[in-house]
């Protein structure tokens, strides 16, 4: 009977577990769905790292392009600075030859006049204090416009005064011909070595009052010419020519033109006031005070009668000498006339025939550069309204008789020489 029971109950396990094992073959479906849903759960997995790997990785090439790229740039801006930019030196700001075309810059305290140029080869270098090259043109008035000094509102009133209102600085080329240069540039020539030049490195000659250069002195020119000084005579027929004089008035009064229209002049009022000369300058060694042409200073201290100032230049910078820029210099802020002027120095580079004038006051303090290498000349004037200090257009006496002059007699030769402080301090710091 037990044995019975025992049969009986190990069939009903085994038709359990055949039951079990029936059901689980009746439902593949979703023994299979459990397995597919662990693979994608692991593929899954796997593809969110490999988006974090190639995130990251995306992320490192970003950075490494964005840091190429400033070392670049730090590179590209090194070299701007070091090598396209280097600044210009104290002696000499002479453009390179094959430079690009320059470009003046402006400054916050001042108005300055566009200037039309032609092409040129003046460098674009922004730390140059140069606003005229020798190798730009200025076809049209290159103007820079400064507050007035306080000198012009305490000056004396005349009935015939031409006080500037408008104060500045114009640099203007091609306003005489070929020819007029060539009367100008014989005359500055000739004209001071007549006498054989001075002992250092200055000498001049003034057409109006015959004073010219002498070794350590000047002398009366026509006073030697009526002592029968031969060589002399010979030398001032050819100075004062009748051509030479008639070109002098011509030149005269087209630069006072410029004058007249860029300070809203009436020219007819306008005149040439001494002293109007001629000026050489070389590196020689200077021998006494006349020959220290490179002093700061200003022209209405110096020259007492000047409104306005005027020079051409008859040879050029960088090719016919070095050195003999024109520099204008920053105010002195102690003087009791007040002015603004630049903040910075400016230079011009002489050019032959260019025109340079500005007004002679305490806002236009300058000197020029020691010259050196080479000839510098240049044509120096005066211009005033003022008719009491007028002078008259240069002539030879046809008699070659003794000549007036402001403040001596040319007649009496040992007082000439005892006036030639007065002239050294008038002719030497205008050159």
């Amino acid at each position: 009977m037990s044995n019975l029971a025992s049969i009986d109950e190990n069939k009903e396990v085994r038709q359990r577990k055949n039951a079990k094992n029936s059901n689980a073959k009746s439902d593949p479906k979703k023994s299979d769905s459990k397995t597919s849903d662990s693979k994608k759960s692991v593929a899954q997995v796997l593809k969110n790292k490999n988006k974090k790997s190639n995130d990251a990785s995306i992320e490192k090439r970003r950075l490494i392009a964005i840091l190429v790229k400033v070392s670049l740039l730090l590179c590209g801006l090194a070299y701007w600075y070091f090598i396209g930019f280097t600044p210009s030196t104290s002696k000499s700001s002479k453009p390179r030859k094959n430079a690009s075309k320059s470009t003046n810059s402006k400054s916050a305290n001042s108005k300055s006049t566009t200037s039309q140029k032609t092409e040129s080869s003046s460098p674009k270098n922004p730390e140059s204090n140069t606003i005229a090259y020798q190798t730009s043109t200025y076809n049209t008035p290159n103007f820079q416009e400064l507050d007035c000094s306080e000198e012009y509102s305490t000056s004396p009133p005349t009935s015939d005064n031409c006080t500037p209102t408008k104060c500045g600085r114009l640099v203007l080329d091609g306003v005489l011909t070929d020819e007029e240069l060539e009367v100008l540039t014989s005359i500055a020539t000739d004209g001071t070595m007549i006498a054989g030049g001075g002992a250092g490195g200055a000498s001049i000659i003034e057409l109006h009052t015959s004073s010219a250069s002498a070794g350590e002195n000047f002398i009366s020119l026509f006073n030697r010419a009526k002592q029968g000084h031969e060589e002399t005579i010979a030398g001032m027929e050819g100075i004062y020519s009748e051509y030479n004089m008639q070109k002098y008035k011509e030149i005269k009064e087209k630069l006072m033109g410029v004058v007249a229209e860029t300070w809203g002049i009436d020219q007819g009022r306008l005149n040439l006031a001494a002293p109007t000369f001629f000026s050489r300058l070389t590196n020689k060694k200077a021998v006494t005070e006349n020959d220290q042409y490179w002093h700061k200073h200003v022209d209405t201290l110096q020259y007492r009668v000047f409104h306005y100032t005027g020079l051409v230049y008859l040879s050029d910078y960088s090719t016919d000498f070095e050195g003999g820029r024109f520099i204008f210099d920053t105010v002195d802020r102690n003087s009791k006339f007040k002015a603004k002027g630049h903040p910075t120095q400016q230079i011009v580079e002489p050019k032959k025939g260019r025109f340079s004038v500005f007004t002679s006051g305490h806002e236009n303090p300058h000197h020029v550069e020691r010259v050196s290498d080479g000839i510098r000349y240049a044509f120096t004037m005066g211009f005033t309204c003022n008719s009491e200090f007028k002078i008259d257009d240069p002539a030879l006496p046809k008699d070659i008789v003794k000549a007036k002059v402001p403040d001596f007699d040319h007649g009496d030769e040992e007082k000439v020489e005892n006036e030639k402080e007065k002239l050294s301090g008038a002719y030497v710091q205008g050159l």
